[in-house]
């Protein structure tokens, strides 16, 4: 039975396209973000045509930048000054495109790391597919097929080893600015004797979007204060390698979280999981 080779882009769209506008305020964006329980949206310039994506993670970068520089109106600022000080990567696709070939550019396995594209139909963008979105897939499709029953231990290709991790001690801010300099969405969080005690990534900025004091009180938590305002389902995220790869998949999809780690007994991390990897893994090794 084929997973994704032979079926269309098509077949992952389930709602109408969200988009904003170069000229809408960054205030705005931020309000259409949380409103919809986004963490990015595509862009259009004035003519209507998109031609970008802005994240949570580039907007509260550029906000804490300008507030520290003392300009508090940053909200009202055009989003369009946010997208010139990013190089966010822009693909997209058309809705008859083999879904394979959607897999592919969301793989990583041409050196650029790209978390969505956009969807196009008779000239116009109609949608978006996520990794996210990729992966719920891929979990349906696991339950039909042996390779859903295999554990993380028989899989020793998926995932990686060269974990990123910071201790709990130190800041919310310094673990997104650790993120940004390591280019990963993610952070490992460890106790002084290195076992995993949480995690930290860029979905969690949008637990500072409730209000603009919450965001800047957010970034000044040390992370055993951040970790104690996550739910229980999105604090640890870790598995052990007894795990099948359904069930992660599954976890994944139903919980929304884009990392999980695997963890030895002593709750030492000696591997990593990301939908990434999970589709790369299904691009090289099934059709």
């Amino acid at each position: 039975m084929s997973v994704i080779k032979g079926h269309k882009a098509r077949e992952l769209i389930s709602s109408s396209l969200v988009q904003v506008s170069d000229t809408d305020t960054i205030g705005q964006v931020l309000n259409v973000l949380l409103e919809h329980k986004f963490m990015s949206v595509p862009v259009a310039n004035p003519d209507g045509v998109v031609y970008v994506f802005v994240d949570c993670f580039d907007l509260v970068l550029f906000i804490l930048s300008r507030v520290q520089n003392g300009d508090h109106d940053v909200y009202e600022l055009p989003v369009s000054e946010v997208i010139e000080t990013t190089s966010s990567q822009y693909e997209q696709v058309n809705v008859d495109d083999d879904l394979m070939e959607v897999a592919q550019k969301l793989s990583g396995l041409d050196g650029t790391l790209i978390h969505r594209v956009a969807v196009e139909e008779d000239g116009r963008i109609i949608s978006v597919i996520t990794q996210s979105s990729v992966v719920k897939y891929i979990a349906r499709k696991l339950r039909d097929i042996s390779l859903g029953n295999k554990t993380i231990k028989e899989l020793p290709e998926l995932g990686h080893t060269d974990v990123f991790s910071v201790d709990e001690t130190e800041t919310v801010q310094s673990a997104f600015e650790m993120i940004q300099e390591k280019s990963v969405s993610g952070l490992a969080v460890v106790n002084a004797d290195g076992k995993c005690v949480g995690k930290i990534s860029v979905n969690d900025i949008k637990l500072g979007f409730e209000s603009r004091i919450d965001l800047f009180n957010m970034m000044n938590m040390n992370l055993v204060e951040f970790l104690q305002t996550k739910s229980e389902i999105h604090k640890l995220g870790a598995i052990h390698d007894t795990t099948k790869l359904g069930v992660i998949a599954r976890n994944i999809a139903r919980s929304g979280i884009h990392r999980i780690y695997v963890l030895d007994d002593s709750l030492a991390i000696h591997r990593v999981i990301t939908l990434t990897d999970i589709i790369k893994y299904v691009v090289e090794h099934v059709e």
